[in-house]
């Protein structure tokens, strides 16, 4: 009875592990498959909220163009009461150039972006390289917008 007692033992040792094994297999695989759609659902909404972000920085830089015709205008008008707004012509040509750069550093961006995201990183990689990206593309705006306060500030000494 010792014996088979024994033997009975060492096989319900045996096929616990030999279960144990292939539930962890099981358990491998399907963490696996998780992981992967979850890493496949981030980089979806990674690449929705960038496109956002990209969209409204395209849509202030247009304003920026807009908002430069307009103080050109005012130049022009300005310069047809003989006041000197020499300054502020040159300021605004400056201010365009800035404009240009923003809308440059834009597109170079927004095809770096995609590269990013079409790449096998992880999106913890994709997201602090997109940041990167994003953060070059404000401080160009920052910039242009800058460049353009300058000008209106040169302008109204011409106006007194």
């Amino acid at each position: 009875m010792k014996k088979i007692t024994k033997y009975l033992i060492i096989f319900i040792a045996v096929f616990s592990l030999c279960f144990s094994w292939a539930g962890a297999e099981v358990n491998s695989i399907a963490g696996e498959k998780n992981r992967t759609r979850v890493e496949e659902t981030r980089k979806i909404r990674i690449k929705a909220f960038y496109g956002k972000i990209m969209n409204r920085m395209g849509a202030a830089v247009i304003r920026l163009q807009r908002l430069s015709e307009r103080i050109d205008s005012r130049i022009s008008k300005i310069e047809e009461t003989s006041a000197d707004v020499s300054s502020a012509r040159a300021l605004l040509v400056v201010a365009d150039g800035k404009i240009i750069e923003a809308a440059n550093a834009l597109s170079d961006a927004k095809n770096k972006i995609n590269e990013i995201l079409n790449s096998e990183e992880t999106p913890k990689i994709m997201f602090e390289k997109i940041k990167d990206e994003v953060r070059v593309v404000k401080q160009a705006i920052k910039d242009a917008h800058a460049a353009l306060v300058e000008v209106i500030i040169a302008i109204k000494p011409g106006l007194l």
